[in-house]
């Protein structure tokens, strides 16, 4: 077997849960036999393989071009602090190998078609009121970067009043949210959730 010369390092953001490890080392197996590139993982926190663990291997592997890519829906500080360190320490271990650190995932086009379709299968007819729920982040751009998303979605589903909504560390929380489109007139609300 020749020598990969390609490679991608999968971070996911880590749970308690064991279901939730094993749905992720799934994605990274899913990920290894679709794509061109060998594939290693790790956990930003709460499992293992670890962020460590994930960057000594990649740089044993022997690939010459490794890109970072973290499994997160905005750009918080998980991709800003551990994705970043993640890059910074494959360079370090590997610096023979050229390394980049993908976007976060964000308002692809792919994740816009894949929700507006789940919101479809539930409600066929365009949303009165979507209100569309990410986790919340106490960086702001990140928030921001959620209600943009949440305008996108609501674009793609021809919903006539759009709101996003947190379950923690920002505003406005789904119970402001749900208000705030019953203000504006919405007697019926779809609710979007954005995380994985």
């Amino acid at each position: 077997m020749t020598a990969p010369t390609d490679l991608v390092v999968l971070i996911g953001h880590g749970t308690r849960s064991p279901e939730g490890q094993d749905e992720f080392r799934a994605l990274a197996a899913l990920a290894e036999q679709r794509w061109p590139a060998a594939v290693r993982a790790g956990f930003i926190e709460f499992a293992s393989p670890t962020l460590e663990d994930a960057a000594q291997a990649a740089s044993k592997a022997g690939a010459t071009r490794i890109t970072v890519a973290p499994v997160v829906l905005v750009g918080a500080g998980h991709l800003k602090d551990d994705a970043a360190w993640t890059a910074r320490r494959v360079r370090e271990l590997a610096p023979e190998a050229e390394v980049r650190l993908a976007p976060q995932l964000g308002a692809s086009n792919e994740l816009l078609d894949l929700a507006a379709a789940r919101v479809r299968e539930l409600e066929p007819e365009p949303p009165e009121g979507l209100l569309v729920v990410g986790r919340g982040s106490s960086d702001a751009a990140a928030n921001a970067e959620l209600a943009a998303i949440a305008r996108l979605l609501g674009e793609r589903l021809g919903a006539s009043l759009v709101q996003e909504a947190f379950v923690s560390l920002a505003t406005p929380s789904v119970p402001e949210g749900l208000e705030r489109l019953r203000r504006l007139g919405a007697r019926r609300i779809t609710l979007a959730l954005w995380w994985l």
